[in-house]
């Protein structure tokens, strides 16, 4: 499969867009890392393991990032 994800780096002022609406990059750093908590890993494994697909536990833990 290719990968389309191509890294870029960025300070906490530079921005990003959403379709009409902009964010800087710390704004949104931010509300990101409030939205998700540490579960969010263990939910993303439960619903994978209905599907049947299953994630060893090491690689779904979040770093920590503050």
């Amino acid at each position: 499969m290719e990968e389309n994800f191509h890294h870029k780096d960025c300070n906490d002022n530079d921005v990003i867009s959403f379709g009409d609406n902009t964010y800087k990059i710390g704004i949104l750093k931010q509300e990101l890392i409030q939205s998700f908590d540490n579960n969010i890993g263990y939910q993303l494994d439960q619903k994978l393991i209905q599907n049947p697909i299953e994630i060893p536990d090491i690689i779904i833990k979040l770093p920590n990032i503050n």
